[in-house]
C-alpha cells in the first residue's frame, strides 16, 4: 500500500493515516519498514519523493561514517539524467 505524505508551506510532513507530523528519520523508519511512501507538496501536488528521500539520507550520514552509501549514491547519479529544462522558462529568463 502506497503511504501519502504530504508536505506543507511551513515544510512540515504530515501522515494522514497516522494523522502525525513526522521527521525525516521517521520517514526512514516507513521505508525500511517495507512501506512505499509518496510526498507530495499540499498545495500543489507536485511529487516530492525523491527530495524528501534524499534529504532523509542526508539527515542520518555523518561525514566519513559509511563508505558503502558514498558509493551507492555515486552509482545512482551515473545511472540517472537530470530532469530536462522547461523551454519555455528559460526563454523567458533570457534577455532580448
Amino acid at each position: 500500500m502506497l503511504r501519502q505524505i504530504k508536505r506543507y508551506k511551513n515544510r512540515k510532513l504530515y501522515d494522514h493515516l497516522t494523522r502525525e507530523y513526522l521527521n525525516f528519520a521517521q520517514i526512514a523508519e516507513l521505508v525500511r519498514e517495507g512501506h512505499e511512501i509518496q510526498v507530495l507538496q499540499a498545495t500543489s501536488k507536485e511529487d516530492l519523493t525523491s527530495y524528501v528521500l534524499a534529504q532523509a539520507i542526508a539527515a542520518e550520514e555523518k561525514p566519513g561514517s559509511r563508505p558503502e552509501v558514498s558509493e551507492g549514491l555515486h552509482s545512482l547519479l551515473k545511472r540517472t539524467k537530470p530532469p530536462e529544462k522547461n523551454p519555455e522558462k528559460s526563454a523567458e529568463n533570457e534577455s532580448p
